[in-house]
């Protein structure tokens, strides 16, 4: 078996020196991390920030994240008197409810005058549109996540900022980045084009604690049955459905044939989102898509979206 991060999840393929511990958790400095665990800084970014605002831009996606951090941003706007923008992207394969669930939850926070649909189906992104490229991944079983899904949404979302002359975002992301301007983590991710703000980190937020809040707030979302592959996307788990009923997959399947499933855990694990033996047991149980979002992912994928 593949020798394994005593942190999180990922692999260490080098056989040479003594250390267990991969290159990314050193990277990212574990002795400052658990510092920063018990520090407010991320909330005082975001308190930094909204002091600064008369109108803040949103990124609602209605994962389970996004949903809370749209709740808790929804408050913050109202005592602070700040106007909250909200936009939705389509890419041609979120769930059939997911479009009931997102009317629900916006009407639920009061935001239908502020709330717009972005359709980027027939959005070039190189020579093709995106549906297709997202539709070429279902059908060749391959997990757009990563670079390919954030060029394409990335290259959407300077569009949509400047309708709104916004030059930062607000999103649910609850992993934080290295800012190499301030020397430190933050929730800020500085990029060439425009800053992104990581509200779900800025709220310190887990998987386990979201769930509670959602019901506790009587929030009005359903349960996308996406597991802890929490997306708003169908792609991941109809991918996942068709390669599990094709073969029984170990670690060290997974670590070859499904990296971003390895990453996508590790990144969690590292920042203390999820337990490593969560994380472990999510692998030997890949959760897939149910009857219905599957035969519905697969229309899409073989029509293209029309």
């Amino acid at each position: 078996m593949m020798k394994q991060c005593e942190n999180c999840l990922a692999p260490i393929e080098s056989d040479t020196g003594t250390s267990a511990t991969c290159d990314a958790c050193i990277d990212i400095q574990w002795d400052m991390y658990q510092l920063l665990q018990k520090s407010p800084i991320f909330g005082e970014e975001m308190d930094a920030f909204l002091k600064e605002r008369k109108k803040v831009l949103f990124a609602y996606s209605w994962w389970l994240d996004s949903t809370v951090v749209l709740h808790k941003l929804n408050q913050e706007c109202k005592n602070r008197l700040i106007q909250l923008f909200c936009f939705t992207v389509d890419h041609g394969y979120k769930w059939n409810q997911a479009y009931k669930n997102i009317d629900n939850i916006i009407k639920f926070e009061e935001l239908e005058n502020q709330h717009t649909w972005i359709d980027i189906k027939n959005k070039q992104s190189g020579e093709k549109e995106n549906i297709k490229l997202y539709s070429e991944c279902i059908q060749q079983n391959m997990l757009p996540c990563g670079p390919t899904c954030n060029k394409i949404i990335d290259s959407n979302y300077r569009r949509i900022m400047d309708l709104y002359n916004e030059d930062t975002l607000i999103t649910g992301w609850d992993t934080p980045k290295f800012n190499k301007r301030l020397g430190r983590y933050s929730i800020l991710r500085e990029k060439p084009e425009f800053t992104v703000l990581r509200g779900g980190l800025a709220f310190w937020m887990d998987k386990e604690s979201n769930k509670n809040y959602l019901n506790d707030n009587q929030i009005p979302r359903e349960n996308p049955w996406c597991g802890w592959y929490d997306t708003d996307c169908l792609i991941p788990w109809t991918v996942l459905r068709n390669l599990v009923e094709k073969q029984n997959y170990s670690y060290n399947d997974i670590c070859k044939d499904l990296p971003q499933i390895i990453w996508y855990l590790s990144e969690r694990v590292r920042r203390w989102i999820i337990d490593k033996e969560d994380a472990l047991d999510k692998i030997e149980h890949l959760d897939i898509a149910n009857d219905s979002s599957y035969h519905e992912a697969m229309k899409i994928a073989h029509s293209d979206g029309k």
